[in-house]
């Protein structure tokens, strides 16, 4: 396999941590078909290491798992074609290649510690990999540092391939998204996807004021900067965040600023009934407290007239955890039940909670998850292109209209109806829309700016700027992935005007 960088033998207490628990994160993802954040966040190892570590191990970790198929493509141009190499081995390989290919770490470094962590799970294989990541070296580097520069001059034309390598991403996502939005929005995308998503959080306002948030994560030393939405950081050190404590006492919401900017356009006016459809684990439930909370302080309001917000998920599991969160400042004022949102159109088996009818119901509905690829790197190779085809048989533009038709049958005369995702292609979002209002059930209903939302109030002259740039010309929220900022989301009101 021609010339190698390491000779000799080395211990593999040579290793760097981060290296070390970045491999074995790796290595149990596979084994689990699990969520990489979620191994991450429970994992001892990670625990363990000082913040400068956990950064560059969850840069690593994520990083392969969102460029694997682009990984295995170039090591199987280096490997004879009838050739096993073992898993294990396959894990420190991918490892070892991604940060030859997509980060700036020294090739010597990245070689010998990509030969060691070969070495530490198969001693025999040190050859083959030395062999190898040598050729990586020599052909691939070169070629995809090219077009990563390519990439960042914004005077250079790139291919859906190209670029798609540029990254690491399938070329058929590239040019769906291309399709989607144009030329320099796929360009501005996949640059945004070459850095880490940025951390941003919320305070938990039903336990702590803005300023003693603000106090909490700036003495955690998180280096908060205030973002233009209301009660939103961003974080300048996140990597220590995981071990301030201030996750798990609930004090802090982690949550992309695009998610929270949904969640401050699709918030209830206090005092209304409100179901969200879609609840998961929570996240969005908190935030839509903090709004109300907001609102009713920005119009003199008592909290005494508060209706308890109503959330179901078809996961039980996920239910279970957003109770257990929202008992954090917001006891009594959530109620959550394990109900398939399809199943709301035959309330007769349903809770006495939901049965009626809402003056607002929120539908968060499953998506592609496209809008933040960086944040969930198993979508980048996992999503099937069949999935976004409407014609297919549980495809999940068959999904969101089911459930947008049977929301809508929930919502009062006068009432609204929201529907949101974090996908950036219109199959999922302007297309459903679209289709729902030509509906029997829709054609009840009107498209209301979500320049008219209550908690438009709660921005300043700067938050409004940053707004409209992402409110389309039919009155929707739709933004995109930008380099060192937020994820892509979707948002739309809809108002139910039949007498």
């Amino acid at each position: 396999m021609g010339k190698s960088f390491v000779s000799g033998k080395k211990r593999s207490s040579a290793i760097a941590p981060a290296r070390r628990a970045a491999l074995e994160a790796i290595r149990e993802q596979r084994l689990r078909s699990a969520h990489m954040r979620d191994l991450l966040r429970s994992s001892k190892a990670f625990a363990a290491l000082s913040a400068r570590d956990r950064a560059l191990a969850t840069r690593l970790a994520l990083g392969v798992v969102a460029t694997k198929g682009e990984l295995q493509r170039v090591l199987k141009s280096h490997l004879r074609s009838k050739s096993h190499i073992e898993p294990k081995v396959g894990d420190a390989l991918e490892l070892a290649t991604y940060e030859l290919l997509f980060l700036d770490t020294p090739v010597p470094v990245a070689v010998s510690q990509g030969v060691e962590l070969v070495g530490s799970v198969s001693p025999r294989a040190r050859g083959l990999a030395n062999a190898v990541l040598y050729q990586v070296t020599q052909i691939d580097r070169p070629q995809h540092k090219e077009l990563q520069k390519k990439l960042l001059n914004m005077q250079s034309t790139l291919s859906d391939q190209e670029l798609g390598w540029a990254i690491g991403c399938p070329t058929w996502l590239v040019a769906r998204i291309r399709s989607a939005h144009g030329d320099q929005a796929v360009r501005n995308f996949m640059q945004a996807q070459m850095e880490p998503a940025p951390v941003f959080v919320a305070g938990n306002l039903g336990l702590h004021t803005v300023q003693e948030t603000e106090n909490l994560l700036s003495q955690a030393k998180l280096m908060p900067h205030v973002c233009e939405l209301p009660n939103c950081y961003a974080l300048g050190c996140p990597q220590r965040l995981s071990t301030s404590g201030l996750v798990q006492t609930g004090e802090i919401i982690p949550c992309d600023a695009s998610a929270q900017c949904v969640a401050l356009l699709c918030a209830p006016q206090p005092g209304v009934s409100f179901l969200e459809v879609g609840q998961g684990r929570g996240t969005k439930t908190e935030l839509f407290l903090n709004d109300r909370l907001m609102l009713q302080t920005n119009q003199s309001l008592a909290s005494e007239s508060d209706i308890p917000f109503i959330g179901i998920d078809s996961e039980a599991f996920k239910v279970k955890v957003s109770r257990e969160r929202l008992k954090y400042g917001w006891e009594g004022q959530t109620k959550s039940f394990a109900v398939d949102g399809l199943k709301l159109v035959d309330t007769g088996d349903c809770p006495k909670e939901l049965q009626g009818k809402f003056d607002e119901v929120f539908v968060d509905a499953p998506c592609s998850g496209t809008g933040t690829l960086r944040r969930h790197p198993e979508i980048v190779w996992g999503l099937d292109p069949k999935s976004l085809d409407r014609k297919q048989t549980d495809s999940l533009p068959q999904l969101q209209i089911a459930l947008l038709n049977v929301a809508a049958t929930r919502v009062k005369c006068g009432g609204l109806l929201c529907y949101a995702t974090c996908s950036v292609f219109k199959e999922e979002d302007e297309a459903i829309v679209k289709e729902f209002l030509a509906s029997d059930v829709g054609k009840h209903f009107e498209v209301e700016s979500v320049l008219k939302a209550p908690g438009v109030v709660l921005l300043d002259e700067a938050g409004k700027q940053e707004l409209n740039k992402w409110v389309t010309p039919e009155g929707c929220f739709a933004c995109l992935p930008s380099f060192n900022g937020p994820d892509g989301h979707f948002c739309i009101r809809l108002r139910n005007v039949q007498n």
